[in-house]
């Protein structure tokens, strides 16, 4: 069965979907990681100021700094949740998908902050993976987020590799199948025109047929 890591394949034989990358995109990988050393720095200087007055307001004082400055930190992270469910993500430069010799593999989770901060996906790369031999059409689609994306039917859903899913990717594919009936799709319109159309003939040179007329 074909597996879910990334393949380094021969010039010509692989396809690698990739949005474009914004220096804005790893700013939010940043965002947190230094906000976490600032909020715990200021929660040691606020324990050290008032434990000479009283040990219990210098660590109820501690805890509250802290859990205020995450607060701010982390609410960039609300509109970016909403833009990808509304079918706005740009993948903040990831693979998003690969059509190799072996087969098509898929990305649908979200951008962990290591993966912001580098624009580098971690391993494994992908969320789904399944052989040119169990795929039988493709057709246009939507996601559960109402994402367009090519759809790659498969002669049996068992065929397909799948990543041990946390709860919400589990959420996601189970909804993806439902919507689409699939869990295989290639999110390459939201990469661009240019990419889709190198989807698009990739998976008519493979011989495979697009079954939405």
């Amino acid at each position: 069965m074909i597996g879910l890591t990334a393949e380094p394949g021969r010039a010509g034989e692989l396809l690698v979907v990739r949005a474009p990358r914004r220096p804005g995109h790893a700013l939010f990988g940043w965002l947190v990681p230094v906000a976490l050393g600032v909020a715990a720095l200021l929660a040691v200087l606020v324990a050290v100021l008032l434990w000479s007055r009283s040990p219990v307001a210098a660590i109820g004082g501690a805890a509250c700094t802290f859990l205020f400055v995450m607060f701010f930190a982390l609410l960039p992270g609300a509109p970016l949740e909403h833009r990808r469910r509304s079918g706005r993500d740009d993948s903040v430069g990831l693979p998003m998908a690969e059509l190799s010799a072996e087969g098509v593999r898929a990305r649908y989770r979200a951008p962990s902050l290591g993966e912001r901060r580098t624009g580098e996906p971690a391993d494994p790369a992908y969320d789904a993976a399944v052989a040119w031999t169990d795929v039988t059409g493709w057709r246009y689609g939507r996601d559960p987020y109402g994402q367009s994306v090519i759809v790659v039917e498969v002669a049996d859903p068992a065929a397909v590799a799948l990543r041990p899913a946390d709860p919400l990717l589990r959420s996601y594919l189970d909804r993806l199948v439902r919507d689409t009936g699939s869990p295989v799709a290639v999110r390459a319109p939201i990469a661009g025109p240019e990419q889709e159309r190198a989807v698009v003939d990739r998976l008519t040179r493979q011989g495979v047929p697009r079954t939405d007329g």
